[in-house]
């Protein structure tokens, strides 16, 4: 079992926040056009994006930090 550091906890909290926030608004958007099970949909499709979405820019950030670090 892999070992939990500090950086792969706070990518795992950063991305669950953002998929939390946007199923919210996805699925409220799905239900005001076509009703729950749209709603549903649309907003499992808005939790995904936005936890690639997040998980990818949190990566480029730390990564960049420590590349920068590493240099000097």
């Amino acid at each position: 079992m892999p070992s939990l550091t500090l950086r792969n906890l706070l990518s795992w909290v950063i991305s669950t926040i953002a998929a939390v926030i946007a199923f919210k608004y996805g699925y409220e958007f799905g239900s005001e056009v076509s009703g729950r099970l749209l709603g549903f949909i649309a907003g499992v499709n808005c939790a995904i994006f936005a936890m690639v979405m997040a998980d990818s820019v949190f990566t480029r950030l730390v990564v960049s930090k420590s590349a920068d670090l590493s240099r000097q």
